[in-house]
């Protein structure tokens, strides 16, 4: 169990896929915990802001980068940890990772505020064709003319003022199918 422990702040990313590549931070709700064998962890020192490397993780491309390396049994596929080891981290002054992750954090934000609208918006676009089906059902699409005839007299009407419909004599196609064992 040893092996497993990660604290609150670490970095932790699936190494079995598929999907590869799905990254958390461990959140602070107890002191310690532990993580299963296909999941690898990243702890940061006092010079890696935890959350900028999860961004970098975020961003994928470090992952893609080993994509065809990592195709294990059956096309599933895998990252080593010794390939987790070589990951090349570009790691800027802490003030600049600092503004980068607040900078991602703040365009994350921004995309929730414009998306709670669009949803609203969408929930009320997919209930407008059954709204106009029952305003046209109930004669509240137009203004109604208290002079006009009922639907039914106007049905008798179209139907009488209708031509009677050719009979067509049916065609009946007979298909003869054979089967021979060769």
């Amino acid at each position: 169990m040893k092996k497993s422990i990660c604290l609150p702040g670490d970095i932790l990313m699936n190494i079995v896929g598929p999907p590869l590549n799905i990254i958390a931070i461990v959140p602070n709700s107890y002191n310690e915990w532990n993580h299963n064998w296909a999941i690898t962890l990243f702890r940061t020192k006092a010079y890696l802001n935890n959350i900028f490397l999860h961004y970098f993780f975020c961003e994928r491309s470090s992952v893609k980068s080993l994509y065809n390396e990592t195709q294990g049994a059956v096309g599933q596929a895998n990252i080593s940890l010794s390939k987790c080891r070589e990951f090349k981290i570009p790691i800027p002054p802490l003030e600049e990772q600092q503004e980068i992750a607040q900078r991602v954090e703040a365009s994350f934000a921004q995309a929730d505020m414009l998306e709670a609208p669009y949803e609203s918006l969408k929930a009320k676009i997919e209930k407008l064709p059954q709204a106009l089906l029952a305003k046209a059902y109930w004669g509240e699409l137009i203004p109604q003319d208290p002079t006009d005839e009922p639907a039914s007299v106007l049905l008798q009407k179209s139907r009488r003022r209708r031509p009677k419909a050719v009979k067509r004599k049916k065609k009946t196609v007979r298909w003869n199918w054979c089967f021979r064992e060769g």
